[in-house]
């Protein structure tokens, strides 16, 4: 027994309808942990460059860690990776909700998912067992819908719960999402695997949805001394006034600091200030607030449960977060929160990453106005019924123009000639201009999935201070930069919510790991599984598809002097950055790695056979 897990990985082939056992012992679960690290492993081994996303070869890796499915405050959480549609090379995203846990107590530590069923289907899973069923009567419901079906069929929420896709994954859109959370269901804060197009993913195999139900607990090393560590932290958390925050306002402050230190993206990329910010800011969502929602085994409840009249139509439903309140707000020119609300709604239901959309909403704009975009009605600026009809013609692919805007801001200005677009690797950046944070320049360019702020948290490195100040990118900084990114990818391999990033330092991880697992590591093991993890996660893009530094690219239009007056760097600054990244990372000159760099890990390639 490896107590942190059930040691049962499934592997479904949905091509021959095959259902695999895959067993491995403690050593293999050091190495590689669980969630980001366990993914990255099965990825490398499994799809080579020369496979698309689209392709039955292509594979879906859905992966626990040993802290998910227990009581451990903010664990209750997934990792998800894939070759995406979007970069075409390295595709990840990490979800939180309730589904986490109950995957984890369906028996089974991750989900290897290859080829395409000739027909609709969903698999379910219990007692670390997998079927796979048809999901004929499922295919065109939007996600409220069809995760509702799926709970249902499996005994309803006090055992059960499932993530799905919707029409957009089902018609290929390339910036789909993976979700769970139906507000009606009343099982909590939903979560979204959404970015990078795992949605889409999933659509290509005619996979509409997974539901697990809660049969068989994780055995975990000493329950006694593993109560005594969430008791610890829930008292701790709960006093803390980070806590407290994010339970009332949950991330919406954000939106307001963005305005006053200037990194707010407003009107595509154009300005870091929004004159209208006090029409979508943390108060205007306040005042929609019905109630705080919660992730399971999390005291934060940063969701926000609202309630608005619009239109003649009363709607209660998740409220939006920082991030889409950014790329659906001042970004897209929307004024009323309430709008926001509305394409958070329908976003989640037709089953689009809203970042994403916010993106090719304002690029649309653009692109109109410049007479490079063709489309069938007039769209600009603050116009949220142009956004709702734009929203679901490219959900279900209706017409040239919902077509090509499925494909992203890349494809998309590639096929128009329009050239003024802002992404990192194909991925449309979230809400932190780095013309106001200089750490995200470097964030944006060597994150493995494309413009992120969640693979180094860099945009906290900068509002703090930390290692110098927010208009300086020194060595001292990209050394902090590469400590977080591998900190992060311990979160993302243990699973822990990064909103317990002023809880669970190198040392917290490292208790919760131990009276989990009972193996007594130091914090020096768990900084080096960390890096190990970081580094297993470069080789696919590095050196599996050999991609260098022409690939680690910030659009021109970040090197520009916004319109209400805030200095970039210049590239030339940024190149030299860069190049200190990769030489504290130990990459090659131009960014690309060798295999020797995994060996001196003790990583192997090729000792898994399927």
């Amino acid at each position: 027994m490896v107590h942190g897990y059930h040691s049962k990985i499934l592997f479904i082939d949905l091509s021959r309808q095959l259902i695999k056992v895959l067993r491995f012992n403690e050593e293999f679960y050091k190495v590689y942990i669980g969630g980001r690290g366990l993914a990255a492993k099965f990825l490398i081994e499994l799809v080579g460059r020369d496979v698309e996303a689209f392709s039955p070869d292509n594979v879906l890796i859905i992966a626990a860690g040993p802290l998910t499915g227990t009581p451990i405050p903010m664990s209750s959480r997934l990792h998800f990776a894939f070759k995406s549609p979007v970069t075409h090379a390295w595709g990840e995203s990490s979800m939180g909700g309730s589904f986490p846990y109950f995957f984890k107590h369906s028996g089974i530590d991750a989900l290897i998912i290859k080829g395409r069923s000739k027909k609709p289907v969903y698999i379910h899973i219990e007692d670390g067992n997998a079927e796979i069923k048809s999901a004929e009567n499922l295919w065109g419901l939007d996600t409220h819908e069809a995760e509702k079906a799926l709970i249902e069929e499996a005994g309803g929420k006090s055992i059960a719960r499932a993530i799905v896709i919707g029409p957009a994954g089902e018609n290929l859109v390339k910036y789909a999402i993976i979700t769970h959370g139906n507000p009606k269901l009343g099982i909590g804060r939903g979560g979204q695997a959404a970015r990078t197009g795992g949605g889409a993913v999933m659509g290509s195999k005619n996979l509409k949805g997974i539901v697990v139900v809660k049969s068989l607990s994780p055995p975990v090393a000493d329950e006694g001394r593993l109560n005594e560590y969430v008791r610890e932290t829930i008292n701790k958390l709960a006093k803390s006034e980070k806590t407290k925050t994010l339970r009332k306002y949950g991330t919406s402050p954000m939106i307001d600091l963005g305005h006053e230190l200037g990194f707010l993206p407003t009107y595509y990329w154009s300005k870091v200030t929004y004159e209208y910010i006090e029409k979508i800011n943390a108060k205007s969502l306040a005042e929609i607030l019905r109630s705080p929602m919660a992730c399971m085994t999390c005291p934060a409840a940063c969701g926000r449960g609202v309630k608005i009249n619009i239109d003649d139509n009363v709607i209660e439903a998740e409220g939006p977060d920082y991030e889409t309140m950014y790329s659906n707000g001042s970004l897209s020119g929307i004024r009323d929160i309430k709008h926001i609300v509305l394409v958070n709604e329908y976003a989640d239901r037709l089953g689009l990453d809203t970042i994403t959309f916010g993106n090719v909403y304002a690029f649309a704009v653009e692109a109109y106005k410049a007479g490079k975009l063709k489309l069938p009605y007039k769209i600009d600026y603050g116009d949220y019924h142009a956004m709702l009809r734009l929203l679901e013609d490219i959900a279900f692919a209706k017409g040239d123009h919902g077509k090509l805007l499925g494909l992203g801001v890349k494809e998309s200005s590639e096929k128009i000639g329009f050239k003024e677009v802002v992404h990192v690797k194909g991925l449309e950046p979230p809400g932190y201009d780095p013309r106001g944070l200089r750490s995200m320049y470097i964030a944006y360019a060597t994150s493995p999935r494309g413009a992120c702020h969640l693979r180094t948290m860099a945009y906290v490195i900068d509002i703090r201070g930390l290692g110098g100040p927010r208009h300086m990118l020194t060595p001292e900084k990209i050394k902090k930069i590469i400590e977080w990114e591998d900190w992060c990818s311990m979160f993302d391999s243990l699973l822990l919510c990064k909103f317990g990033r002023d809880f669970y330092s190198f040392k917290e991880m490292t208790k919760a790991l131990n009276a989990v697992t009972g193996w007594n590591v130091d914090e020096k093991w768990v900084r080096t599984a960390g890096h190990r993890i970081t580094t297993l996660v470069h080789y696919y893009n590095r050196g599996i598809h050999n991609l260098a530094s022409n690939y680690d690219v910030i659009p021109s239009k970040l090197f520009k002097r916004s319109i209400d007056g805030k200095e970039p760097i210049t590239k030339s600054e940024f190149e030299n950055a860069l190049k200190t990244y990769y030489e504290m990372r130990g990459f090659n000159a131009d960014g690309t790695m060798n295999e020797d760099m995994l060996l001196k890990l003790g990583l192997k390639i090729g000792d898994i056979d399927l």
